[in-house]
């Protein structure tokens, strides 16, 4: 299951290890997205309640931004 936590998030205060999404033959991962394999899937809901989150708040932010041009 791949997640977009954010560039900024805090990988280390998750009980599981991520590893940085790279869909890509030639390229580097995506920046802020992650991967926890199917082992892990006890952890895919609380990870994407997290990424929720942070959509929300980089969603609101930018609306934000927005409105004080």
């Amino acid at each position: 299951m791949v997640f977009k936590l954010g560039k900024g998030f805090p990988l280390d205060s998750l009980d599981v290890e991520l590893v940085e999404f790279n869909p890509f033959k030639n390229k580097g991962p995506l920046p802020g997205w992650y991967e926890l394999g199917f082992e892990h899937h006890e952890s895919w809901e609380k990870l994407t309640k997290l990424a929720l989150d942070e959509t929300k708040k980089s969603f609101s932010g930018n609306i934000l931004s927005k409105k004080d041009k």
